[in-house]
């Protein structure tokens, strides 16, 4: 993450430690990773008052990389090609430079070293050469100046995004088409503001073209999947050949019925569920759930090919 900060941008125009991006111009993903440093520094300090330090760790893993590194790094990337607009460009690199900043401070006292290295390597030093241990705790909320309606829609629309972008992955996955970034989608929008972000979207689900098309009417061999944005669509003619993909979903089906089949025998036979561990009674429990939703999901999968 911070070569990629380097790679977008040299040192020359790095902000400060101190400084602060400009609230009135950031977009929902920019206030939505803020919201969640400030929430992760709110722990941090209550963790250190309570030595929970197992605990924080974990709080600071899981912020770097299932909500930095994962959505964020991944929304923003549009703002670094050759052709986009300059001032989005400078916004993005000050919430850039504001995060990292900060998540150095908080992850110094458990990786003194590297993240003194990187602190003076990306200049966040504010020229003065002050080592990281020594600079104070950051305790001011990054989006103080931000009314909490507004942090609450912001950060309930990347979510949005972030889930639709998650569950057309799965559906490109279903068809074997997770590596393909020339698959079209069409969506039936629930929400006004969803053309908004249909940019961004691309780049999270790897989606070669998001049409908007209110009251589309899918024809036969179209794959969809429901959102909080609304309904999206994949036509599958020219991305998978329809009869071999029947053939597939129906050999797994078949498979999944006979699996499903020995342990709902099994779970049936009292001598097992009274004589088996109960961790092993459970597991078989866990597994032929698991398998009822494969095969609704199968089915799903041979419907919208039929």
């Amino acid at each position: 993450a911070c070569r990629f900060r380097q790679m977008v941008g040299d040192n020359s125009g790095v902000r400060p430690a101190s400084a602060q991006p400009c609230a009135d111009t950031l977009s929902v993903y920019d206030i939505d990773i803020l919201a969640k440093l400030d929430t992760l520094g709110a722990d941090l300090e209550r963790g250190f008052e309570s030595y929970r330090f197992q605990e924080l760790a974990s709080k600071l893993y899981d912020f770097f990389w299932s909500e930095y590194c994962d959505w964020y790094l991944e929304s923003i990337k549009r703002h670094f090609r050759d052709d986009a607009d300059e001032a989005a460009r400078e916004r993005t690199l000050a919430v850039v430079d504001t995060v990292l900043s900060r998540y150095l401070q908080y992850l110094q006292p458990f990786m003194p070293h590297i993240c003194e290295e990187l602190w003076e390597k990306l200049g966040y030093a504010d020229g003065s050469g002050e080592l990281l241990m020594r600079t104070p705790f950051p305790v001011e909320p990054t989006l103080s100046g931000l009314p909490e309606t507004q942090i609450e829609e912001a950060q309930q629309r990347a979510a949005a995004v972030f889930d639709a972008s998650t569950r057309i992955r799965h559906v490109k996955a279903q068809y074997n088409l997770a590596a393909k970034r020339n698959v079209k989608f069409i969506l039936d929008p629930d929400v006004d503001w969803a053309v908004d972000e249909i940019d961004t979207m691309k780049l999270l689900c790897g989606a070669g073209e998001i049409e908007v098309a209110p009251g589309f009417q899918p024809t036969k061999g179209t794959a969809s999947l429901l959102s909080s944005l609304g309904k999206f669509y994949m036509p599958l003619e020219g991305l998978v050949d329809l009869d071999a993909e029947r053939a597939r979903i129906d050999k797994e089906k078949a498979k999944a019925e006979k699996d499903l089949k020995q342990i709902s025998n099994k779970l049936s036979d009292a001598k097992f569920t009274e004589r088996a561990p109960k961790e092993v009674v459970e597991e078989n429990k866990r597994r032929r759930e698991s398998l009822k939703a494969k095969l609704s999901q199968l089915e799903e999968m041979l419907e919208n090919l039929s």
